[in-house]
Order: C-alpha cells, then structure tokens, then sequence
C-alpha cells in the first residue's frame, strides 16, 4: 500500500477512535502539509551539489524516487553523468534523451565485452537469430501492397518470424538468470520488429559525438569503424601471434593499429592498439 494511504487511513481511525470528528478538507490540507514536511524540496543547483557526492547509479535512484524529483530535475541529470563519464561528448546537453540512450548503449556494450564479448553461445545464437528476423521485417516494412505477391509475401514472412521467435524463446530460457536480467534490463533501448516487438540484442547505433567525435568529418568517422570494433569486444588486447613477422612492413596493412613486441626465445607477436579517443573505457 502506498505510504500516503496508510497515514490517512492510520489519521481516519485515531480520530474515530477518540471522537474527534474531522471532515474530508481538513484531512487533505494535513495530508498536504505533511507531504511538504518530509519532502527534500531541493532547487536545480542545490541538487546538483547533492549529486556531485553520489554515484551514477545511486544519482537516478535518487532522481527517480518521487514524482516531483522526475518533474524536476530528471531531464538535468543525464548532463551531470555524461560530464563525469563522458567529459569529450559534443552530444547538447539540452538533448538528455540523446545523453542517456547512448550512455545505456554504451553500458551495454561493456558488458558484453566483460562477459567475454558475448553472454554465451545462446546470446551469439539469439543474436543471430535476431538478424534474420530483422532482415524479414525490413522487406515487410519495405514491400507494396499493389505488388503482387505482397499477401503471399506478407503471410510467408510473418510465419518465418513467429517460427524464429518462438527458437528464440527457447535459447532465451536457457541462459541463466543473471544473463536473462542483463538483457531485459536493456531491452527499452533495442530496435523494434515489423510488429512493434522490441529485440533482445538488436541495438540503434551508438552516436559516435559521445566521444568526442564529429559525424561529419570523414577522418572521424574512419576511425569510429575502428573504435566500435573495440566497443564491441571484436577487438582486444590479447597478444596476437598469428603473423608473418618477416612480411610485417611489406605486407601487414594494420601495422599502424598495433604495437610490436618480442617475448621469449624472440618470438614476436602483437598487441592492437585502443584509439586514443575511447582508451579510457579500457583501464
């Protein structure tokens, strides 16, 4: 029960019970009151002092504990955290859904990358069950009904879907709780299927301004095919071996992306280098 209704209820019944007679205005006006009185009425700078001593997560547990501090200060928070966490990001800070979708999908992707770039075999599976789903919904959005196979299409495809998912669910099941929380808490931010579904791993692309980067300055956006190969666990800093180290200056065109060592007995490997823009997710 809600904690308003219990003290009105605990207020209803001592005034009965001692005879006190009190009509449905009074009670409303006391309830306001001491609503008032066990509120933290914190203006937007006096709040903003109270946050510089919290974590992140604790910032929104906070932010998200009443009605009034959503109405109030929820829209300037996500600037508070993308300064802490993001101090390079170009994103406006007047766009807090842009600064907090893309901090969630950045988040994301770190855990992927800390549970091995991928939960397990069953996350990979589901990925790529998800890809040919969503490939079935792209030509149902994309199709026209004067086409002539269009109802033929329309049936065929959504049959693949429904089959699709229900191999999904199946795989879904299968992982444990933990994995199965990870991606239910991420699932607000995925892409959506022809029928509105949203996706367990399917996510919009993470906005590359968030690091500082600029989408129209093509030197940046060649990097960021670098960066997002780090972001999502496709690229580490495990040593790499598996090289010709005769043909290096010849032959090897990433030679500029890795550093070079020799280790025992001189053989040489290899380490991929973290673009200078995103090394701090990497410490």
């Amino acid at each position: 029960m809600n904690i308003e209704n219990i003290i009105r209820s605990n207020i209803i019944q001592f005034a009965k019970e001692n005879k006190i007679n009190i009509n449905n205005e009074e009670l409303d006006s006391f309830m306001k009151k001491k609503h008032e009185n066990r509120t933290l009425a914190l203006n937007i700078d006096n709040y903003i002092c109270v946050c510089e001593y919290l974590y992140s997560s604790e910032i929104i547990i906070l932010t998200t504990v009443c009605k009034e501090y959503i109405d109030c200060h929820y829209k300037n928070i996500w600037n508070i955290l993308q300064k802490r966490h993001f101090p390079n990001s170009t994103i406006p800070i007047n766009s807090y859904l842009e600064i907090r979708n893309n901090i969630a999908i950045e988040s994301w992707f770190s855990i992927n990358r800390k549970i091995n770039c991928g939960f397990i075999c069953e996350y990979d599976t589901i990925n790529e069950i998800e890809i040919q789903i969503k490939k079935l919904s792209k030509e149902l959005i994309t199709s026209h009904k004067r086409n002539i196979n269009y109802t033929c299409k329309t049936i065929t495809n959504m049959n693949e879907m429904k089959y699709l998912k229900r191999d999904r669910e199946s795989y879904f099941n299968n992982i444990s709780i933990y994995h199965k929380n990870a991606i239910d808490d991420y699932r607000f931010l995925s892409e959506s299927d022809y029928t509105g579904d949203y996706y367990y791993t399917l996510k919009p692309e993470l906005d590359m301004r968030l690091f500082g980067l600029d989408p129209d300055n093509e030197i940046d956006k060649k990097n960021w095919i670098e960066c997002m190969g780090w972001i999502t666990g496709k690229y580490t800093k495990n040593k790499d071996c598996d090289f010709d180290p005769d043909e290096i200056e010849l032959y090897d065109p990433n030679q500029d992306v890795y550093t070079y060592y020799s280790g025992e007995d001189d053989i040489l490997y290899r380490i991929r280098k973290v673009p200078e823009c995103i090394d701090f997710l990497f410490i």
